[in-house]
Order: structure tokens, then C-alpha cells, then sequence
């Protein structure tokens, strides 16, 4: 039996959480002429999901440019679990790009940041508030 797996720790939850093409290339005339880009995907074989802690280890990784280990101290994992979650999350955004697909940013077993409203996400400011969001230095990229 699979061990369970632990609550990871994010900042805060992602304004947007749903993304997927507005046309294709075969269909850009019907776009252009009629202004309507279609609908999101809805069936289940057209969609991706994204676990909040995957979307968390890419932001953290990609967008604030921190290592694995930064990451892993952060969330309260260790640092191959880490590795795990964004391999599958880099996979997921890559076959939600090239096979257009949807993409939707939800679950997982996660728990906000106590302090995310005053660090807006990035872990910044006080010692006080590093503290709280796993010790991350923001200084260093």
C-alpha cells in the first residue's frame, strides 16, 4: 500500500486558473471573419489538469528562478519530490501546448501560506515572514 502523501505548502492560489488555445491553424479563417474563437475543451481526453503543487514548483522554479532546493525547503518536501512534481508539471504544460489542449490549475494536497497575503506570493520581506514561508531568501536567484 502506497504511502500518503504530504500536505505541500504554496504561497497562494493562482488568479487564473484555466488556459487553452483560441484556434487552430487550420482555423484561422473562421476566427478572423466571424471574431469567434470557439469554445475550451470539453471532453476529458482534451483537458489537463494541473495540481496546485505543480503549478507552486513552477512558479517557484520558473517563474522566481529558485532551485530545487529552495523549492523543496519551501513547500516542506525534500528536494527529489520536488524534481518529481515538476517533471510532471513541465510535461503536463507541454502536451496542453503542442496538442492544444486545456489546461486547469486545481487539487492536490496542499495548504496556503499563512502570511501569502502579505508576501503576494514571492516570500519577500521581513525575517519574520521568510520564516513563516519555509526560509526562502528572495535576494538570491
Amino acid at each position: 500500500m502506497a504511502r500518503p502523501s504530504r500536505s505541500r505548502k504554496i504561497c497562494t492560489i493562482p488568479r487564473y486558473k484555466a488556459f487553452g488555445a483560441i484556434s487552430d491553424v487550420n482555423n484561422t479563417e473562421t476566427v478572423e471573419k466571424t471574431g469567434n474563437a470557439g469554445t475550451a475543451a470539453t471532453d476529458e481526453k482534451d483537458t489537463v489538469t494541473l495540481n496546485l503543487d505543480e503549478y507552486e514548483a513552477i512558479r517557484m522554479i520558473d517563474y522566481l528562478g529558485r532551485t530545487h532546493e529552495q523549492c523543496a525547503i519551501h513547500m516542506g518536501i525534500s528536494r527529489t519530490t520536488v524534481t518529481e512534481i515538476y517533471e510532471r508539471a513541465r510535461f503536463k504544460v507541454s502536451d496542453m501546448l503542442i496538442n492544444g489542449k486545456t489546461l486547469y490549475i486545481d487539487g492536490g494536497s496542499v495548504s496556503v501560506c499563512a502570511v501569502s497575503s502579505e508576501c503576494m506570493g514571492a516570500c519577500a520581506g521581513s525575517t519574520k515572514q521568510k520564516a513563516a514561508c519555509g526560509g526562502v531568501d528572495t535576494d538570491k536567484r
